[in-house]
């Protein structure tokens, strides 16, 4: 491969993808740092400094967002309805704004949920935990309500608060 300095990397790829190379397969970034280390020391740059800034870009494609990074675990919490109620000690949950959240709620007879504020339904079932996600962006007190409970000829109307959504700012 001739290295005529500077080289258009991004062009490199695109040709190197179109001779059949195996460039493209991997990471784009990864593929930019080994060229600019052999385009540095082709040219008589001391290896440890094209280390060094391959390192430096590795880090800053990492940090733009490019490469994907893990993202943290939400919160989790279990939420039994039964009864139409939730026990007493559950009837708060707190989170620190920012934090993602999941909330499970169990149930012995179908419900819809919904919480205010962040205008979030969910449906349970006794089959099936009804499951929210979503990150504690707002911070407040915010009440999820029931909005229905059963199904068919036993359905229940009403609006009854459950519990509440506390979320604290960081």
């Amino acid at each position: 491969m001739d290295m005529r300095f500077p080289v258009s990397l991004d062009r490199w790829l695109l040709a190197a993808s179109l001779r059949g190379n195996s460039a493209p397969e991997k990471p784009l970034g990864v593929w930019r740092c080994a060229l600019l280390a052999r385009a540095a020391t082709h040219y008589g740059v001391c290896m440890w400094t094209a280390a060094a800034s391959a390192a430096l870009f590795a880090t800053t494609v990492v940090l733009a967002g490019v490469l994907p990074v893990t993202a943290a675990e939400p919160q989790r919490f279990a939420i039994a309805v039964q009864a139409r109620k939730v026990d007493a000690a559950q009837r708060t949950v707190r989170v620190t704004q920012g934090a993602a959240v999941e909330l499970a709620f169990s149930t012995d007879e179908p419900v819809e949920l919904h919480l205010h504020g962040y205008d979030k339904l969910v449906t349970a079932k006794p089959e099936a935990a009804g499951v929210l996600r979503f990150d504690a962006k707002l911070a407040g007190r915010f009440p999820i309500e029931a909005h229905r409970f059963g199904d068919g000829e036993r359905r229940g109307r009403g609006h009854v608060v459950l519990l509440y959504l506390e979320v604290h700012p960081r």
